[in-house]
C-alpha cells in the first residue's frame, strides 16, 4: 500500500490527465486525490478508535467504509507503474512489478473468499439456520429467550411472528449490562406455565461472561440435546418442571463469611460435580484489581493434593467489572495429582494479583488480619487408580516393604532442616499383592552419633485411604510430613521407612531412603531481661515473658520494632503462628503482622522445652497516624485450622482469661 500510494503521488499528475473525464482544470483536479484519499482511508478508522476508546466493541467490518480508498490507491499505484516511459528496461521493471502487486492482491483476495466460503472460522452468524431448527422443532407451549437481547432485529427478520424475550433488553450491546441472579424476576414472568424454553446464545459471553442463565437452568430444568450447531450462534433448549420457580439469591450448600482485604466476600461455596466445586463472590466496594483465586486441596494433616488458579469467574469477566454487592459465582475443576487417593480434601482459598502474588489479607470481624488464605470445610473427591505406568514407574524397580507393598519412589522436600523442623516426604506405593490389613508407615532417623530416633508412625497415603483396600497393579501417592527429632545430633542423618501391621509387628527391615543434613541450632538457655515485663501462660505450651519496643514514643510514618520473648514449656507439633496488631482506641486494627516465630526461621515445632527465643517483628505506622495513646496486641493461633483459634491466656488457676497480651505504645 505504501509503495503504491508513493507510485500514485509521483505519478498522480500523469494519470489524472490521462484518465479523467471530468471537467475540471487539470490544476484543482491533480492536487485533490491524494489529500482526499488519504483523508477518506485513515479519518473513519481512527474517528471509530476514538469512539470504542472507552467502550471496548471493536470490529474489523467498522473500517469497512474506507475501503474504496484502499482500492483506488492500489489501481493507482500500479497504473503509474504500468505507464511507459523512454528506456525498455525500466519499463520490463516497472511491468514486473506491476503484475507481481496485481497477483498478489489477487491470491489475497482469492484466499479471503475461499476462507469466507469455507472455513467455519470466518463464517458469518447462521441465524437463518438457527431459526429453521426452532421453528422445526419449538413445542406449542415453548418460548424463547435471546442472548444477547440486541440480536431481535436478525431473529424478527426470520421468525416475526415467534414470541421471543430479550436478555439484556438492550437494544445495543452493552458491555455494561451483566446478566446477575436478578434475572430470576424475568425469568419467573416470563416461563410461568410454559412447558419450555429455548436459548438462542450469540454473543453471550459478553453480557453473560459468568453462564448466570444457563447456571439457574441447570438448576431447575433438564436440558434437552439440541442435534444441530450453527455458524456463532447456539441454541439450548430446556424443559421446564411445573411450578418452577427462580430465586434471586443462590443456595449455598455451605455459606461462609470470608473478608478478603475489604476488597472480596467470600459467600460459601457447594460442591457441583465429582470433581467440581461452585464459589460465590461479591465485591465489597468497586475494584479496580483483576483478582485471582487460588485454590489449594488439603487432607486433614495440611498435606497439597491439587490446585486450582485463575479468575473468581469466567476469563471474560474480570473482576474489575464487578458491581459491589451482587453476587458472582465461579466453577472450578479440581484436578488432584496421578495417584491421589479418593475422599473428602479441604479448600485451602487465597485471593491475589498478578503484581501481588501474596495476596489480600483474611480480615476478621474487628478488620484484624488473620492470615492470607482461608481453609473451608471438605469435598468428596472420587479418583480412579493411577498405575505404576501411567506415573513411569515400574514394579519391578521398586524396593519390597513387605505385607504386598513396594516402594516405587519417594522425594524428600528438603535436604537440610534444624531439629524440630518439619519435613515433607512425598511417597508413591506400588501394590503387587493385596494388603492383608491396614498397615501404617514409620520412619526411623539415624544420627550422625549412631542414635535412631523414631519420626513417627503415618498412614502409607492419608486417614480415610487404608490399605485393606487396595488391589493389585495399582499405584498410589502418599504424602507425609514428619517432624525431625528435636534430639538428634547435628551432622550427616540417614532416613528409613518401615511398614507395620495391625498388630503393631513389622512387615520387613527398614529400607534406607536418603540423607539429609542436621544443621546445629543455637538455643539459648539464659533467662532474658525484657523492658516490658509479662508472664502470659499460653496454654501451657509458651510462655511470653515480655517484649522490648523501639522507639518509644514511635514517630507517624515511622518503623515500631518490637521484639517479643517466648520459652517453650513443652514440646509441640503445631507450628503456631504470631501475630501482633497495632490497635486504635476503638479496637480496630491499624496495622498488623502475622507469620511463624523469628520470620519462619525458628518453628515452634522446634523450640526445645525450657529454651527462649527472642523473635523480632516490625510495624510501619501510617504517615497519617494521629499521635495519641495505642496498644499493641500480641497472641498465637493454630493457621491450619478453618476458624485460625487463637491459644488461651491461662490465670493462675489454669484457667483461659484471655486470648492476647497487651502492650501500650505512644505515638508522638
Amino acid at each position: 500500500c505504501l509503495a503504491a500510494l508513493v507510485q500514485f503521488t509521483i505519478h498522480n499528475s500523469q494519470f489524472t490527465r490521462r484518465n479523467s473525464q471530468f471537467p475540471i482544470p487539470n490544476s484543482q483536479f491533480t492536487n485533490l486525490p491524494i489529500p482526499f484519499l488519504l483523508l477518506y482511508l485513515l479519518l473513519p478508522p481512527t474517528l471509530i478508535l476514538a469512539l470504542s476508546y472507552f467502550t471496548p466493541k471493536f470490529n474489523a467490518r467498522y473500517v469497512m467504509i474506507a475501503h474504496p480508498a484502499l482500492l483506488l490507491i492500489l489501481a493507482g499505484g500500479m497504473a503509474a507503474l504500468w505507464q511507459r516511459r523512454p528506456g525498455s528496461l525500466g519499463n520490463v521493471l516497472r511491468g514486473a512489478l506491476s503484475s507481481l502487486m496485481l497477483l498478489f492482491l489477487l491470491g489475497v483476495s482469492a484466499y479471503a473468499t475461499r476462507n469466507a466460503y469455507t472455513d467455519p472460522a470466518f463464517a458469518r452468524a447462521d441465524f437463518r439456520g438457527a431459526v429453521r431448527y426452532l421453528r422445526k422443532h419449538i413445542g406449542p407451549n415453548e418460548t424463547v429467550i435471546l442472548v444477547s437481547g440486541h440480536m431481535f432485529p436478525a431473529f424478527d427478520y426470520y421468525a416475526p411472528d415467534l414470541e421471543r424475550h430479550l436478555l439484556p433488553e438492550s437494544q445495543t450491546l452493552d458491555t455494561t449490562q451483566t446478566l446477575d441472579y436478578s434475572i430470576a424476576g424475568k425469568l419467573n414472568e416470563w416461563l410461568a406455565g410454559k412447558d419450555g424454553v429455548w436459548l438462542v446464545l450469540w454473543q453471550d459471553e459478553v453480557v453473560d461472561p459468568a453462564g448466570f442463565l444457563t447456571a439457574m437452568l441447570d438448576d431447575l430444568a433438564v436440558e434437552e440435546p439440541v442435534d444441530r450447531t450453527f455458524a456463532q450462534v447456539r441454541l439450548k433448549h430446556y424443559r421446564l418442571p411445573e411450578g418452577a420457580v427462580f430465586t434471586a439469591r443462590p443456595e449455598i450448600a455451605h455459606p461462609a463469611d470470608i473478608n478478603f482485604g475489604n476488597e472480596l466476600r467470600l459467600l460459601g461455596y457447594t460442591q457441583t460435580g465429582e470433581r467440581q466445586v461452585t464459589m460465590f463472590w461479591e465485591a465489597i466496594q468497586p475494584l479496580a484489581e483483576d483478582y485471582r483465586v487460588s485454590i489449594v486441596l488439603r487432607d486433614p494433616l495440611g498435606q497439597s493434593w491439587g490446585q486450582w488458579d485463575g479468575r473468581p469467574t469466567a476469563y471474560y469477566y474480570p473482576t474489575d467489572r464487578w458491581k459491589p454487592g451482587r453476587v458472582v459465582f465461579g466453577r472450578y475443576d479440581l484436578d488432584l495429582m496421578p495417584g491421589s487417593p479418593p475422599g473428602d480434601y479441604g479448600l485451602d482459598v487465597g485471593v491475589y494479583t498478578e503484581a501481588d502474588p501474596v495476596g489480600l489479607d483474611v480480615l476478621d470481624k474487628a478488620g484484624a488480619p488473620q492470615g492470607k488464605r482461608a481453609l473451608l470445610g471438605g469435598v468428596r473427591l472420587a479418583v480412579a487408580a493411577a498405575t505404576p505406568e501411567e506415573l513411569g514407574l515400574s514394579l519391578e524397580e521398586g524396593h519390597d516393604l513387605g505385607g504386598g507393598l513396594s516402594l516405587l519412589d519417594w522425594e524428600l522436600g528438603r535436604r537440610e532442616a534444624q531439629p524440630g523442623d518439619r519435613l515433607p516426604l512425598t511417597l508413591i506405593w506400588g501394590v503387587t499383592a493385596r494388603p492383608q490389613g491396614d498397615y501404617t508407615l514409620r520412619l526411623l532417623v539415624t544420627d550422625a552419633g549412631g542414635q535412631t530416633w523414631s519420626a513417627g508412625d503415618f498412614p502409607p497415603t492419608n486417614i480415610w485411604h487404608p490399605t485393606g483396600g487396595w488391589l493389585p497393579g495399582q499405584a498410589w501417592r502418599g504424602q507425609i510430613t514428619f517432624r525431625l527429632p528435636i534430639h538428634v545430633q547435628p551432622g550427616t542423618v540417614r532416613l528409613a521407612a518401615q511398614l507395620i501391621a495391625a498388630d503393631g509387628s513389622p512387615l520387613g527391615p527398614p529400607v534406607e531412603l536418603t540423607d539429609l543434613e542436621a544443621l546445629p541450632t543455637e538455643r539459648v538457655f539464659v533467662p532474658p531481661q525484657p523492658q516490658a515485663p509479662r508472664r502470659a501462660n499460653f496454654d501451657n505450651r509458651v510462655l511470653l515473658l515480655g517484649a522490648d519496643l523501639e522507639p518509644d514514643p514511635a514517630a507517624p510514618g515511622g518503623v515500631l520494632r518490637l521484639t517479643l520473648y517466648w520459652q517453650a514449656l513443652t514440646e509441640m507439633d503445631t507450628p503456631y503462628t504470631v501475630f501482633v496488631h497495632l490497635l486504635d482506641a476503638q479496637e480496630r486494627v491499624i496495622v498488623g503482622h502475622d507469620g511463624e516465630p523469628v520470620d519462619g526461621t525458628r518453628p515452634t515445632t522446634g523450640w526445645v522445652p525450657g529454651e527462649y527465643i527472642a523473635d523480632g517483628h516490625s510495624l510501619t505506622l501510617p504517615a497519617d497516624l494521629p499521635p495519641g495513646d495505642y496498644v499493641i496486641e500480641v497472641g498465637l493461633y493454630d493457621a491450619g485450622v478453618p476458624a485460625m483459634p487463637r491459644l488461651p491466656v491461662l490465670d493462675e488457676e489454669g484457667r483461659p482469661a484471655a486470648d492476647r497480651v497487651i502492650f501500650g505504645v505512644q505515638v508522638r
